[in-house]
């Protein structure tokens, strides 16, 4: 044990080791896996919503703490959409009249000509004089 303590490369990297270990016992959370069972009788809370604020999400009706407006239901839709999702009903897309296309990569079909001219910037013009 002496001949352990001795070598001080070996102490402390056994401190270092034992360190890492008590960290882990302190601060390790075990995962806690719950069990989810779907059914049909399930009671599917409503998320209330402000039409002017989105980001404001309620699990009752009230008024918007932002505008005072009150709160609409958020519709529950099965896909799986997030915050940053708008979502149209079919009227509210033919009278937004919105547009679509496929993004690739190609070559660009119509040329552009730009008129203009192109000078050297006088900030980063430099002379070095000859002696």
């Amino acid at each position: 044990m002496k001949k352990f303590i001795k070598n001080k490369f070996l102490l402390w990297t056994g401190i270092f080791i034992s360190g890492i270990f008590l960290g882990w016992l302190i601060f390790h959370k075990p995962a806690i896996q719950e069990t989810h069972k779907h059914s049909g009788s399930e009671n599917i809370s409503t998320i209330w919503t402000c039409a002017m604020h989105p980001q404001i999400r309620m699990d009752k009706a009230g008024k918007c703490p932002i505008c005072g407006m009150d709160l609409i239901p958020l519709n529950q839709s099965s896909g799986s959409s997030g915050t940053s999702t708008i979502e149209l009903s079919t009227d509210a897309l033919q009278l937004a009249n919105i547009q679509t296309s496929v993004v690739k990569r190609e070559k660009p079909e119509k040329k552009v000509r730009l008129y203009g001219r192109i000078e050297a910037d006088e900030r980063l013009i430099q002379t070095i004089p000859v002696r």
